[in-house]
């Protein structure tokens, strides 16, 4: 739990939400992904209606106002049509989802570098597991359409599932690692030196 404490708190709810997904997507993966559809048009509505309300509650008179007007009716339209197509729409979370292991894997990938630049010992057990990341942002980028067609949305979101989990797994895992080698801990021991007992005079 101390360890968990270390991983930044936005890194740590995305990876608890990215797992919450993950396993979803496993259990009823049309029906989770149904949902964030459902939750994403809400959400565009709901910012369109404050949109919407600011518009006709500004009462400056002095040039001309924002374009809250056409930016909140075009956010209502958008979250009405999400809602009425969403059968439709619900085949773009597959691929949305494989860029986002991809942006993960991206992480991992520089973090290796830059502890591979700052001589951080071990540096290779991010490299690894930023290598397995690549290798499933791979496979999912060139084979979600084939599998979409072959196996349809059910079969071809467990590996989607699997990759969203083992990502934010390895993103917590690589955050506890930097913060043991380049925490306050780490870095302590790094400089500690052993300082030789001064001899005495008598010696």
């Amino acid at each position: 739990m101390n360890l968990l404490k270390s991983v930044k708190t936005p890194t740590l709810i995305a990876c608890i939400a990215a797992v919450a997904i993950g396993l979803l997507i496993l259990i009823w993966p049309v029906f989770i992904l149904r949902f964030i559809c459902i939750l994403l048009a809400l959400a565009l509505i709901c910012v369109g209606g404050l949109r919407l309300m600011t518009y006709f509650k500004d009462t400056k008179k002095v040039g001309l106002p924002p374009l809250n007007l056409a930016i909140g009716l075009f956010l209502v339209v958008a979250g009405i049509a999400v809602i009425a197509e969403n059968t439709q729409i619900i085949f773009l979370f597959p691929f949305l989802l494989c860029l986002v292991v991809c942006f993960a894997t991206f992480m991992m990938l520089q973090r290796t570098y830059d502890l591979y630049k700052a001589h951080v010992a071990d540096w290779w057990i991010i490299g690894i597991l930023a290598l397995v990341g690549l290798v499933l942002s791979i496979i999912l980028l060139a084979t979600s359409r084939t599998a979409m067609l072959a196996l349809g949305l059910d079969g071809s979101l467990i590996l989607t599932g699997l990759s969203l989990i083992y990502s934010a797994a390895a993103v917590i895992a690589m955050e506890i690692f930097i913060e043991l080698r380049l925490g306050k801990g780490g870095a302590s021991q790094r400089n500690t030196r052993t300082v030789p007992a001064s001899r005495s005079v008598d010696e």
